[in-house]
């Protein structure tokens, strides 16, 4: 059962989107998927570096170059285009193409280096017609390979099923198996509001048992192929658990869903998807139902970047 028919790598030359097209490869061969290789030359910048090439004919070469490097050969299309935003460019890329996921490096030549997000993937994410898989940066496997061990972050919203069909699609092309993953967030509030302890008021057993049995419903619910999966459901911020199980368990990726696309929430990412992309040890792929782009306003690369700096 294939998860993709075209996966869609762009790249900035930076050591982390080299990472990304690694992943990229591992996926289009796995899957049997066309493989797009995309470079953006920036019209203007106002990001405070340089971009990688000014010239469509030298970043062709150096496009030419690095999928030579990369094994991909004769597999990949390969697309040089030049554009006033690297975002937009890619997600056009996208929707004309037909693309079914969008692979990047979480950091790159005119993104934020820590602690966000980078920008350009952050506007992907947010905009993308299709699911995109955010790799981290930092050191990998010299050969990366399609996930096997999935964490799956559920929080019964009605954006759930569709992420966990999407996660099931997934394990069953691989062979893998899910880890089903439910945080029950504490409540910020003074301990003097707790006179009688937080114990009483938080970490409920029946909160814990009702949540275990609402992840095995789900999975059933969500009506994807029958793969091995377990459940857990843990305490604590969100985000922060989700890298830690992530990282306890060895995790290939995890599959999350993310928040509305509507227009008022183009620059709102659901903010524990984006945290989470920050600090897992794995790929994570936000996971949207496909959709075609309708007329809404595009965010600003300033408003992105702005976004990206205080999220």
């Amino acid at each position: 059962m294939s998860v993709a028919r075209r996966i869609l790598c762009p790249t900035d030359f930076s050591p982390s989107s080299d990472r990304a097209l690694h992943h990229a490869l591992a996926w289009s061969r796995h899957a049997g998927a066309e493989l797009h290789v995309l470079h953006v030359v920036v019209e203007s910048d106002d990001a405070g570096e340089a971009p990688a090439y000014a010239g469509v004919l030298d970043a062709r070469a150096a496009l030419e170059g690095l999928i030579a490097r990369s094994g991909a050969g004769e597999e990949a299309c390969r697309a040089v285009a030049r554009a006033p935003s690297v975002a937009r460019s890619i997600v056009d890329h996208a929707l004309e193409a037909g693309i079914d996921l969008v692979v990047m490096g979480t950091h790159g030549r005119r993104g934020f280096r820590a602690p966000a997000i980078g920008h350009q993937t952050a506007a992907v994410v947010r905009a993308a017609p299709c699911p995109v898989l955010a790799v981290p940066a930092g050191p990998g496997p010299a050969v990366a390979s399609p996930p096997k061990r999935i964490l799956v972050p559920l929080d019964f919203g009605p954006r759930a099923l569709p992420a966990l069909r999407y996660a099931q699609k997934i394990a069953h092309s691989t062979g893998g198996s899910l880890l089903l993953l439910h945080v029950i967030e504490e409540a910020i509030v003074p301990d003097v509001c707790y006179p009688l302890g937080r114990s009483i008021f938080l970490r409920e057993p029946e909160a814990r048992r009702r949540s275990r049995e609402g992840l095995e419903r789900l999975f059933w619910l969500a009506e994807g192929p029958d793969v091995p999966f377990d459940v857990r459901v843990v305490d604590g911020r969100a985000a922060t658990e989700i890298a830690r199980i992530a990282a306890e368990t060895a995790a290939d990726a995890v599959v999350m869903p993310t928040h509305s696309f509507a227009a008022s929430d183009r620059l709102v990412l659901g903010t524990t998807t984006d945290k989470v992309v920050r600090l897992a040890p794995c790929p994570v792929l936000a996971h949207c139902e496909p959709r075609a782009r309708s007329g809404e306003s595009w965010p600003s690369e300033s408003a992105a970047r702005s976004h990206a700096a205080v999220g």
